[in-house]
């Protein structure tokens, strides 16, 4: 009996096999990574708007915002916060958590109503991002961005001394104001790659996520560009022109091609729209209608003729135009004279 020979996986074969699968994983690690980073900006930007709603309630209640940066000192010991440029947002954290001297039943002023604020364990560490022992001053406890580091808060009093982000001097605003939220306060994330720019443009890299990122009008490489819409960048290769026509076409694309001139041919196949020689039931008979009513009879003579014109003719190929048919047979509509009814009295 004959053997039948065995097919094996030659080393070549397999090699493809690996590269396919090392290729795939590549795609899916590389699009794993940019879908957490895009999550960690929105968690973080959620956690902003989250500091921003505290600090209204804060400030409704207490009449002032909290102190800028961290320190070691609790109220009524004034902050020690003056270290340049200012580090985190310990007396932030403690303000909208436990007031300004670290008693939360028994606050510095009785009108503090907290905490305003509830962030899970993650959320919440040291300077370096570890988490809180009992070693920790509670002027020092941060609270913590989407990559464990700590957002850096300063009011609008400390811009000065602990390094505000200035307006750059392509703002329309420069030239009245210096800074950035002048009459409120900034709190910056150094963003994914946990660097940002030195003072007066901290927070203000193309990563870094801020409270006043919006209102950047810098033309220069550390303002983050708007984002563009793939049918803008189209239309901005194409030219100028081709913009104002993707609009107009989105705006009333059918409008427009109604709007196209007809042939003679198609409008004389259109057909003969209707025509109603009746009176409207609603309408109300004049004076003299009423007065003399007379028989009055109207004629309304409609002929249908299907020759096609010269014009018509030569659009259709043919040399003359076709023998004209007879006419068709007229319709001839009459009204009824129209009396005047007999008035009540006249009954008995």
């Amino acid at each position: 009996m004959k053997r039948q020979a065995r097919h094996a996986i030659t080393l070549i074969e397999l090699l493809v096999v690996l590269a396919i699968i090392g290729l795939l994983s590549t795609i899916a690690a590389n699009m794993y990574l940019q879908r957490l980073t895009l999550a960690r900006v929105a968690a973080t930007q959620a956690t902003i708007h989250e500091i921003e709603t505290a600090i209204a309630q804060y400030q409704v209640d207490v009449g002032q915002i909290p102190p800028s940066g961290s320190g070691t000192a609790l109220a009524p010991t004034p902050p020690d916060n003056g270290t340049f440029p200012a580090q985190g947002c310990g007396y932030l954290f403690l303000c909208l958590t436990r007031s300004l001297n670290g008693a939360m039943l028994s606050p510095l002023d009785s009108r503090w109503h907290g905490p305003y604020l509830e962030l899970p364990e993650s959320r919440v560490g040291r300077m370096d991002g570890l988490p809180v022992d009992s070693t920790t001053p509670p002027a020092s406890i941060q609270i913590l961005d989407a990559w464990g580091r700590p957002f850096v808060y300063i009011r609008s009093e400390d811009y000065a001394a602990l390094g505000g982000t200035q307006l750059p001097p392509g703002s329309p605003f420069s030239g009245v104001e210096v800074y950035y939220n002048a009459n409120g306060y900034q709190i910056v994330s150094n963003g994914p790659n946990g660097t940002t720019l030195d003072p007066p443009n901290r927070g203000t890299d193309l990563d870094d996520i801020a409270n006043f990122k919006n209102l950047s009008f810098s033309s220069g490489s550390s303002a983050v560009p708007a984002p563009v819409h793939s049918s803008a960048r189209s239309s901005a290769r194409k030219g100028p022109g081709s913009a104002n026509a993707q609009a107009s076409s989105r705006a009333g694309g059918s409008a427009a091609s109604m709007q196209r001139p007809m042939s003679p041919s198609a409008r004389a196949a259109l057909p003969t729209p209707a025509f109603t020689p009746f009176p409207s039931p609603n309408r109300k008979p004049s004076a003299a209608a009423e007065l003399e009513p007379t028989a009055t009879t109207s004629t309304l003579s409609l002929a249908l003729s299907a020759t096609p014109s010269a014009e018509q003719a030569s659009h259709l190929g043919t040399s003359s135009p076709a023998p004209s048919p007879k006419p068709a047979a007229e319709q001839t509509f009459t009204l009824a004279p129209r009396t005047k009814a007999p008035s009540p009295k006249g009954r008995k």
